[in-house]
Order: C-alpha cells, then structure tokens, then sequence
C-alpha cells in the first residue's frame, strides 16, 4: 500500500504528511524510489512509484550481486505499439520480466526463467496475456530476480 498526502490549504509542494510504505521482499536493507507526481493541484493529483530498486541481504558467506543489475528505459516511450525492453543482469538468475497496469494488475509475463549473466532484451508488443491489446495508460515494467528487483515506467499510446 502506497499513500501520499498534501496539505491542500497550503501552496503546492508543502507537504502536511509525507508517508511511503510498502512490503518489501525478505532480506531488504534498502529501497530506492523515485515520487513521480502527475498534474498536481492544491486539490491533489496522481502520484506514481518509479524506478524501485530493493536491496537485499547476501547469505551468509556470499557476496552481493545486485551491483549491475539494471533496467533500461523503454524505448520507445511513450510508445504506439511495440517497445523495446533492455536489461542487465550480473549473474545467472531466475528472473520475472513482467508488465503491471497502475493497479498493479499483471498485464503480461514477457519473460520467466533461468537467464545467463549479462545484457539481454526483448519486445513488448503491447499485448495482454490473452493476446488483447492492452488499453492506453501507464504501466510499470518489472525486473525481479533473486537478489532483487528493477522497475521502469511506461506509457502505452493510442
């Protein structure tokens, strides 16, 4: 659960109360995010988590690996059909490349597996899982591995 909150009788960008929380995979020391605000007004707006990265705990006696993995961004984006989906992992590791609607409803699994370590790539089509066209919007592509998690932001264009 995300929550932000303004103090709406005061001018824009003073906060009454600025809260983030979340859940977290096991073993997280850190979390990296950006606050994105869309159309903000002294009345509110829309408000998007960008660009997570969690940081977790190595087993004991193994070094950190999260160091190098990475996701670009789409390209293009915003995009009217297919875009491009670049990414960096710094070992081999079972890894998730899924599509989420603002919701955070699964859109599409585009990959799921063992990967070797590094670069890879692949094209998102713009499709649902049953092979529809996704609708138009905003929609966070995420990169899950075992030692962590990348996400991007993406716009899909009529």
């Amino acid at each position: 659960p995300t929550e932000i909150a303004m103090d709406v009788t005061k001018p824009l960008g003073q906060w009454l109360n600025t809260s983030i929380s979340g859940i977290a995979p096991a073993n997280t020391d850190s979390v990296r995010c950006y606050v994105i605000f869309e159309q903000p007004t002294n009345k509110g707006g829309a408000a998007f988590i960008d660009d997570v990265v969690f940081r977790t705990l190595p087993a004991a006696g193994v070094t950190p690996t999260l160091d190098g993995l990475a996701l670009a961004a789409p390209q293009p984006n915003p995009s009217r059909g297919a875009a491009l989906l670049r990414f960096t992992l710094p070992t081999e590791d079972e890894v998730s490349l899924r599509v989420f609607d603002v919701a955070g409803r699964g859109v599409a699994t585009l990959l799921e597996g063992r990967r070797p370590a590094g670069q890879g790539s692949i094209r998102w089509d713009g499709r649902r899982a049953d092979g529809t066209r996704a609708a138009a919007g905003i929609y966070q592509v995420v990169l899950r591995t075992s030692n962590g998690v990348v996400s991007r932001r993406m716009v899909l264009a009529n």
